[in-house]
């Protein structure tokens, strides 16, 4: 299988534009926040497009790394009316951003959240659009609430595919098998830590 990339911004956005129009099962790889963000937008404005599913598991949902675009994104997928949900794997339900939590309080997204670090690092993170689609991030240690995302760092190795059933289906039971145990968050819960 092919893996494809940019360091170039104005590429890495039409390697996303072709890869996602042609429905491929090219991987594409990203590990600056950057690329993540553009990743994480291109396969939330695909959700939004087709009106498919969104399924994330994180280790926290703090804006840190999300930036605008990406809360954006999820805003347009809750306007299209997209079935979102999220897991949490952390212990603070305050670490979760507010645009988050607002979603979550209209009843637009969905937010189980773990309880628990415990094994947090092993866990690899991912975003799941559809049966088809997904950006999978390598295992990685939490990041303090405080560390600044810049453009270039910390890097996170991750890829990106738009069709891939099997992989996507493997995730999706993963995702599946915690939202079933894991416990429903009151809305009262979420408040972002200032």
């Amino acid at each position: 299988m092919a893996i494809l990339g940019s360091s170039d911004p104005e590429q890495y956005d039409e390697i996303l534009r072709v890869e996602r129009h042609a429905l491929s099962h090219h991987q594409i790889a990203n590990r600056k926040p950057w690329q993540a963000r553009k990743a994480t937008v291109a396969l939330l404005n695909y959700a939004a497009d087709e009106g498919l599913e969104v399924r994330y598991l994180v280790g926290t949902g703090g804006a840190n790394f999300f930036g605008n675009d990406v809360i954006k994104a999820f805003g347009r997928c809750a306007e299209a009316r997209c079935r979102m949900r999220m897991l949490v794997w952390n212990d603070d339900p305050r670490s979760i951003a507010p645009a988050f939590a607002d979603l979550h309080a209209r009843g637009k997204l969905g937010i189980r959240i773990s309880g628990t670090r415990r094994r947090g690092g092993d866990l690899a993170h991912f975003l799941l659009v559809g049966d088809a689609a997904y950006r999978l991030e390598a295992p990685h240690d939490y990041f303090p609430a405080e560390t600044v995302f810049t453009e270039d760092k910390p890097e996170i190795s991750a890829i990106i595919a738009f069709s891939d059933r099997k992989e996507t289906a493997f995730w999706a039971r993963t995702f599946e098998s915690l939202w079933r145990v894991l416990p429903d968050v009151a809305s009262a819960d979420l408040v972002a830590i200032p």
